[in-house]
């Protein structure tokens, strides 16, 4: 009639402040291991539960740790179809990697652009040569995602479901504000990363810079979307796996091996 969940989970967003969480767990260990996993509905407030709020470098908690002390789930708990949850968990992330990806995809913008031309301005360094072409490149880049982030709407708005290629987006937004970081630093030098709280501009450019390091893992990893373009939108073979199709109680890891 119940589950009991034991367990720790990095990275919750949110969690410290939500009613609810959708909890992934095994619940089968003999089958292989993107298989035996379901989906729950999970009250926060559930004996067992512990939150404890990430302190971010850039002033934020958003993000979290989540200990699961002999849980009890109720069966009724539930969601969809029972050792199903892997696949409606890459649903859901498909949909998040999309949204994350086209945020702002109702135009053409550059925000990233806009913002570093301001700290060019700032710094008297926007008639640089060598900086104008940085910020060409993140303008380019921006417009390209741009471009990229309405095709993916359009398809959605047309009634197609979201597929690997929404990994394309995501992965791109991650990739400009790497070079986004770099420019930064090449204008603002330190003052990229540590800020005055008196200077608004300088703060807002320094927040967006250390904050920025999330994007690359937030939805999936850089690491993650470059396997899932490979495999799933470009069609390159997959890397060697030692272990497709063993039991997950069978598997070589941890303590175990």
């Amino acid at each position: 009639d119940e589950w009991i969940i034991n367990g720790q989970k990095v990275w919750t967003t949110l969690a410290h402040v939500s009613d609810y969480a959708i909890l992934i767990a095994r619940t089968d260990p003999e089958q292989p291991k993107h298989a035996g996993i379901s989906m729950f509905i999970l009250p926060m407030d559930a004996p067992g539960v512990e939150t404890r709020p990430i302190h971010q470098i850039d002033g934020g908690t958003h993000f979290n740790e989540v200990f699961f002390t002999d849980v009890r789930v109720p069966a009724d708990n539930l969601l969809g179809e029972y050792n199903n949850g892997w696949r409606q968990a890459t649903a859901m992330l498909m949909y998040e990697r999309v949204a994350i990806g086209s945020m702002g995809a109702g135009k053409i913008n550059q925000p990233t652009f806009d913002m570093l031309v301001k700290a060019a301005k700032a710094a008297g360094r926007i008639d640089d040569p060598v900086v104008r072409d940085e910020l060409m490149q993140i303008y380019s880049m921006e417009t390209t995602k741009s471009l990229v982030a309405m095709r993916t709407r359009a398809e959605m708005k047309a009634g197609k479901t979201p597929g690997p290629g929404g990994s394309l987006g995501k992965l791109f937004g991650s990739v400009i504000y790497w070079r986004m970081r770099e420019i930064a630093m090449e204008i603002a030098g330190p003052g990229s990363q540590a800020w005055d709280p008196s200077d608004e501009h300088g703060a807002a450019l320094s927040t967006q810079v250390v904050g920025s390091f999330s994007a690359s893992i937030a939805g999936g990893t850089d690491e993650i979307q470059r396997n899932i373009i490979g495999d799933r939108v470009l069609g390159l073979p997959r890397d060697i796996s030692v272990d497709r199709g063993v039991p997950f109680n069978e598997l070589k890891v941890g303590t175990a091996r």
